[in-house]
């Protein structure tokens, strides 16, 4: 809970506020009315114009009293902005800067596909007390079942890719003349794609599991990128990979694994590789365990712990097993604007 007006303020300071029960219940119910207004078409009827809740609920077939209820939880997010009508006795609703920009159809930092996956996360947070007693977490990828619960994953994944595209791109070492790049788990293949784009005429091969392919390839050419991206079938812990690899991505993969699987992987990927060709590991740099607490960080440590039954870890350890498996010149980076990942990179 953050304290917005000096009434509240004081109120904090004086310990009057019972800060449990509104951390518990106020995140819940904002999640949960961005995940509707993305499921309902609540945010694409609004798209760049002024409504009225009354106009808004009639254009979207909903009650008008809750729909503007839900509009001033979003207002109080900052997804929406309210300004008054002519009569001054009706308000108007839009979409604010940062809900044009993650509620709206191919916008900068679109959070579309990831909303709608979050009904899906919503039921898988609930194994986290059977996670506390027993230590075992679940394995994701067994449980999806169905198109639609992949094609909304893969969609979130492509969400939480645009930022980290161009940064990828611009931060992966490739060497002049390299043909091809093998992206491992990589899905829609966003991210193995801005590389091959940056270093032309480059392309990316996506090893994905035989259940995710359809999908893929469908949210590959949704996001314009199946021009340098061929999809292939095939898990990195039993089959052999594609050989002559000049670049080996491997993108929020490596925290689904063991260490000793995830050594294995990348033995495995440095066989399959040119030589002097690149491996890159892009993942969750979890904090060390004398570092001070920090949500985000810890938040996606312990929801990886949940739904993969393995462990994030610190870049330091990534490039640690980089160094078992053989490479060299392993380096770190840490960029700026995604301050809970880390780049590990080396050389065959």
């Amino acid at each position: 809970m953050i304290p917005t007006r000096l009434a509240e303020r004081i109120a904090v300071w004086f310990g009057r506020v019972p800060l449990g029960i509104g951390d518990a219940l106020l995140p819940l119910i904002q999640t949960r009315s961005l995940m509707a207004a993305v499921e309902l078409g609540i945010a694409d009827a609004i798209g760049t114009r002024k409504w009225t809740a009354v106009d808004l609920a009639g254009s979207c077939n909903l009650d008008a009293a809750v729909v503007e209820m839900l509009l001033r939880v979003l207002a109080s997010s900052g997804y929406v902005s309210v300004s008054r009508g002519s009569s001054q006795k009706v308000s108007l609703y839009r979409l604010s800067t940062i809900g044009r920009r993650t509620l709206l159809p191919g916008s900068p930092l679109e959070a579309r596909g990831y909303l709608m996956w979050n009904f899906e996360q919503w039921h898988l947070l609930e194994g986290l007390e059977e996670l506390l007693r027993t230590g075992r977490g679940l394995d994701l990828h067994r449980k999806l079942h169905g198109k639609e619960k992949w094609e909304r994953y893969q969609r979130a994944m492509l969400d939480l890719s645009r930022i980290a595209a161009p940064i990828l791109a611009r931060l992966v070492p490739v060497r002049p003349g390299s043909g091809y790049l093998l992206d491992i788990g990589g899905s829609h293949g966003l991210l193995g794609a801005a590389i091959c784009q940056r270093h032309p005429p480059m392309r990316s091969i996506v090893l994905d599991l035989g259940v995710a392919i359809q999908q893929a390839r469908e949210v590959a050419h949704s996001a314009g990128v199946d021009d340098v991206v061929e999809h292939r079938a095939g898990n990195v812990l039993t089959d052999e990979l594609p050989a002559e690899m000049d670049v080996v991505l491997l993108s929020n993969i490596i925290h689904h694994f063991t260490p000793d699987e995830a050594i294995r992987v990348l033995q495995k990927t440095r066989r399959a590789m040119k030589h002097s060709g690149t491996v890159a590991i892009w993942d969750f740099d979890r904090p060390a365990p004398d570092a001070p607490p920090e949500l985000a960080a810890d938040a996606c440590a312990l929801y990886f712990r949940l739904t993969s039954a393995s462990q994030c870890v610190s870049g330091e350890t990534y490039a640690t097993w980089l160094r078992q498996a053989g490479f060299r010149g392993v380096r770190l980076k840490r960029p700026l604007l995604t301050p809970v990942q880390v780049l590990a990179v080396g050389i065959k």
